[in-house]
């Protein structure tokens, strides 16, 4: 089983190979090794600063995991389950990255044919006092298991997950492969609304 700063290391490369640009040969190879399982991740932000009836800032403060889809690999019922890991660089993409938490883990059964019944898991976000808040960046990695009837582990996999959508005050305002730890919206002089 790889260590933990193995698999953070090759989830976030991996996210930082898909946003490299669906041009380069890159993004081309690291497109067909990545699986969807269905898992989005809804990064909310709260309303920091207004102008003139419209929002120009927000601050991250919840991050919501939606859960895989993930079915059985041994032919009958089986336990599975899933947790996911969140990273922090306050230098953008460019690292040093820190696991700011680690959720616990959720189990269900799951068949070849139906997906274990599993639901969102959350973390409040306490974004640090920094010179430019919108350089903390904050990716997640998603992790799934399949277990043995003993209760070991049988096989592992994690994901780096791409598809974050940035929500302001109950409305999807962006999808990227990361979440700012400040969005400040202002397009010509003017804040945008939403």
């Amino acid at each position: 089983m790889k260590s933990l700063a193995l698999r953070l290391t090759a989830a976030i490369a991996l996210v930082g190979v898909a946003s490299a640009g669906a041009g380069s040969a890159a993004a081309a190879d690291a497109s067909h090794q990545l699986i969807d399982y269905g898992s989005v991740v809804n990064c909310r932000f709260n309303v920091t600063q207004r102008s003139g009836g419209t929002w120009t800032a927000a601050k991250l403060r919840h991050i919501v995991v939606e859960p895989p889809v993930i079915k059985a690999e041994n032919g009958g019922a089986q336990t599975v389950g899933w947790r996911f890991f969140v990273v922090r660089s306050k230098n953008r993409d460019n690292g040093p990255w820190q696991v700011t938490y680690r959720s616990p883990w959720q189990k269900a059964t799951a068949t070849p044919s139906h997906a274990a019944q599993l639901s969102n898991m959350g973390v409040d976000v306490a974004v640090p006092r920094v010179d430019a808040p919108n350089w903390v960046w904050y990716h997640v990695t998603l992790v799934m298991r399949w277990f043995n009837a003993d209760g070991s582990t049988m096989d592992e996999t994690d994901v780096g997950l791409s598809q974050m959508r940035w929500i302001v005050n109950g409305h999807y305002f962006d999808t990227e492969t990361y979440c700012p730890g400040l969005e400040q919206v202002n397009i010509d002089g003017q804040a945008a609304s939403i």
